[in-house]
């Protein structure tokens, strides 16, 4: 929000030194929070950010980021790396969050280096790593055999 408020009030700056040189005097005009937040939106276009990721990490230079990991095989020892560093840890798949959705979530800044590894630990079976930023797939790689390995990395 404040990069909306900042740049609403670099625009009323630079749009107040406009007018001609008659001399004429300058009319002022106040606007309502929501023909800012319209103007703002106007000025920003696309980098104004939508109210569901507005929800999951809040603020212009954050992005939503989910981990991953299923396949055939049900246990798989992962590597990724977290906002707070690198987690190590085996699970039994596919990877869930603690309340059952789909893959591991986390806030990252844009342009962070994101990286998932799973290795299956069977004797077969497959794995399947998948990174998603902003709901965008980032790296999907898949692996199959005896401990092999599956890793998926970018940038958010």
């Amino acid at each position: 929000m404040r990069t909306i408020t900042t740049a609403v009030a670099l625009a009323v700056v630079l749009l107040a030194g406009c007018g001609d040189d008659s001399g004429d005097a300058v009319t002022t005009t106040t606007l309502s929070e929501e023909e800012i937040a319209e103007g703002a939106a106007a000025i920003l276009g696309d980098l104004a950010p939508d109210p569901i990721h507005e929800e999951l990490c809040p603020g212009l230079s954050s992005v939503h980021v989910v981990y991953f990991v299923e396949g055939t095989t049900t246990e798989a020892s992962l590597t990724m790396e977290r906002t707070d560093g690198t987690e190590q840890i085996t699970v039994r798949l596919p990877l869930e969050s603690r309340d059952g959705t789909p893959g591991v979530a986390q806030c990252s800044r844009a342009g962070d280096f994101l990286y998932i590894s799973a290795q299956n630990q069977k004797a077969a079976g497959s794995v399947v790593c998948r990174i998603e930023a902003d709901g965008n797939v980032i790296s999907e790689n898949r692996s199959s055999g005896a401990y092999v390995i599956a890793q998926c990395d970018g940038s958010a």
